[in-house]
């Protein structure tokens, strides 16, 4: 429920949507690094707050209070939550909070993230009011630590202009640098609701629209700490989210071009899983996912997969 009357506002050009679940130590950091941006238009930061029991809510509530003509609230239950693959995820509180924006421009970032450039905001706003050709914006980011050293800086190295073919299930844009326009994503796909690596399906949907801009200028840093949606989740895990999230979007999407890329992308997922469950000697395993290759070209993937195959075979008859 919303903790106070949005009724009585004005419309934003701009929502910044905040999903938020125990980020106790980072979720000022990231409230204060929205409200310090340098803008000549009016916008709001939209607050999910998801059931957090560490103090995250209750710092929620002192924003609200304090900048009562910025700051909307949304006070969610844990009783709420969507479950992906077992694990609880934050997909109903971004789903409902991304309804609650009424700005013409939508701006992420997580709890746990914040932007470093106070300008960040205003730039890319510009960029999409004078580009109309363009949907998707996203910047080059810092990786840091809990406590906001940088442990990988300014890793993304991408074109400064991308398509659809280009952009959908082949590249990773972080959620925290992301501006795009609202009507280029009036609704989510029933895939959306199934898979753990949303922020993929996003961009692809918004990338389907129109052009997306990459500034290569590190605007945010993002955080990875004990605490983050992937903690706990090991490499096989990961890997298997990734397959879930790449066959969606290649049931999903139509255009042929995007199909061959996400074919590609999932034969490379599969040859990663395979090579690894090889190395650590689970075969039985093994087997059980190359049974899911038959429709993907795997022959080209780094190492010499009849080579491996052949091993595997004479392990299982050593047993």
């Amino acid at each position: 429920m919303p903790m106070n009357n949005e009724n009585d506002r004005a419309a934003p050009l701009v929502s910044v949507c905040v999903v938020t679940y125990q980020h106790k130590d980072f979720i000022r950091q990231c409230l204060d690094s929205i409200l310090s941006q340098r803008v000549n238009f009016s916008y709001e930061i939209i607050i999910g707050e998801d059931g957090s029991t560490d103090g995250t809510r209750e710092i929620c509530q002192q924003y609200a209070e304090h900048y009562p003509d910025k700051v909307r609230l949304f006070l969610r239950s844990r009783s709420e939550v969507i479950y992906i693959n077992g694990r609880p995820s934050g997909r109903f509180n971004f789903i409902e909070s991304y309804k609650a924006t009424r700005g013409t421009y939508i701006a992420l970032c997580e709890g746990d993230d914040y932007w470093t450039n106070n300008d960040k905001l205003q730039k890319q706003v510009t960029f999409l009011e004078t580009n109309p050709d363009f949907t998707l914006t996203h910047t080059n980011v810092d990786h840091v630590d809990k406590v906001g050293n940088v442990t990988l800086p300014a890793p993304l190295h991408y074109k400064e202009v991308m398509t659809h073919d280009e952009v959908a299930g082949q590249i990773t844009v972080q959620t925290l640098t992301m501006v795009f326009r609202r009507s280029a994503l009036a609704s989510f796909p029933p895939e959306y609701y199934k898979i753990f690596n949303a922020d993929v399906f996003i961009v692809a949907l918004l990338s389907e629209k129109g052009k997306v801009k990459f500034f290569t200028e590190v605007m945010g840093a993002y955080r990875k700490h004990g605490g983050g949606t992937f903690t706990g989740i090991d490499f096989m895990q990961k890997q298997s989210n990734k397959l879930d999230s790449l066959t969606a979007l290649l049931h999903h999407f139509p255009s042929p071009k995007v199909k061959s890329g996400l074919r590609n992308s999932i034969s490379r997922t599969y040859g990663r899983i395979l090579y690894t469950l090889l190395s650590s000697h689970q075969y039985a395993d093994f087997f059980r996912f190359l049974k899911k290759t038959i429709y993907f070209d795997i022959t080209n993937f780094r190492f010499s997969f009849s080579h491996l195959v052949n091993h595997a075979i004479k392990k299982v008859k050593q047993k």
